[in-house]
């Protein structure tokens, strides 16, 4: 074997071996990503089901704005929803109880309506502040998670529209 042939026998493999380290890199990245997906999606599945739950059973809207909530809730204490935006979090407060709902949240979206529709649609007209015509309350969010150093998965659920039941 000849020194030429030694080192064109060592390029190929070392380029062979850039490529493969190459691909089980990217590969390992696309499993994360995978993986944040799958626990985000879940996290917020779980948040707005519980949410869903809650506010139904509320009895009036008592105060609000686009990051707070504030429900009357009889005979159990005030339910409120807080998105604190320095922490990413979006919390619910049931008396002195306090709950992460969503972590990584980069923005948190509350807006009311009342329960009658605009003719010819499916939207609802606005509920005017410090009013009992809140009936209606839609809920959008965004949370991401970063890999690696850097944000990668973005996911927006889609908004939600919850009833007040009572």
């Amino acid at each position: 074997m000849s020194l030429i042939e030694m080192m064109v026998a060592s390029t190929i493999g070392i380029i062979a071996l850039g490529a493969l380290g190459s691909l089980s890199f990217y590969t390992a990245r696309a499993f994360a990503s995978l993986n944040n997906y799958g626990d985000m999606d879940q996290e917020s599945r779980v948040a707005l089901d519980r949410m869903t739950r809650e506010i139904r059973q509320a009895n009036t809207l008592e105060t609000f704005s686009s990051t707070n909530l504030t429900f009357n809730k009889f005979p159990l204490e005030p339910l409120e929803y807080q998105y604190i935006a320095e922490a990413e979090e979006l919390r619910q407060i049931k008396g002195s109880e306090v709950s992460v709902l969503l972590t990584g949240c980069k923005g948190v979206k509350f807006e009311v309506f009342q329960r009658n529709t605009v003719a010819g649609t499916f939207d609802q007209f606005p509920a005017i502040s410090g009013t009992n015509q809140a009936k209606v309350v839609q809920v959008s969010w965004t949370c991401s998670r970063s890999l690696l150093g850097t944000e990668q998965n973005i996911v927006n659920v889609e908004s939600a529209k919850i009833v007040i039941r009572k």
